[in-house]
């Protein structure tokens, strides 16, 4: 669902931020008369009139946009990486780790 800030601007005019918004929502926001995006602010610029106000309500209310469709993606068969055995330690349980000199005579 989209979300609107609107802030008071000069001479009549409101600034307006859309976020969470879908293609649906900014071609509406374009079809209102007087749009103007404001690059430097990020923000549209649109007169302050009831009829705006009604579109951008319009614009609110609009039901969110379905997510993109998911593609399948089987893996990779074959040629699987091998992995080392890895043990740990255990104290207790295991032999106790222990050198031998290769100098031991017998």
């Amino acid at each position: 669902m989209a979300t609107l800030k609107i802030e008071p601007a000069p001479d009549g005019k409101v600034w307006v931020t859309l976020t969470h918004f879908g293609e649906q929502e900014l071609v509406a926001l374009k079809k209102i008369a007087g749009a103007r995006w404001n690059p430097e602010r990020k923000q549209w610029s649109l007169p302050d009139t009831p009829a705006t106000r009604a579109a951008l309500a319009e614009i609110v209310a609009m039901p969110p946009a379905p997510p993109p469709q998911m593609l399948a993606v089987k893996p990779k068969q074959g040629n699987t990486p091998t992995r080392k055995p890895y043990h740990r330690y255990i104290a207790g349980k295991d032999k106790p780790l222990t050198r031998t000199s290769r100098n031991q005579t017998g």
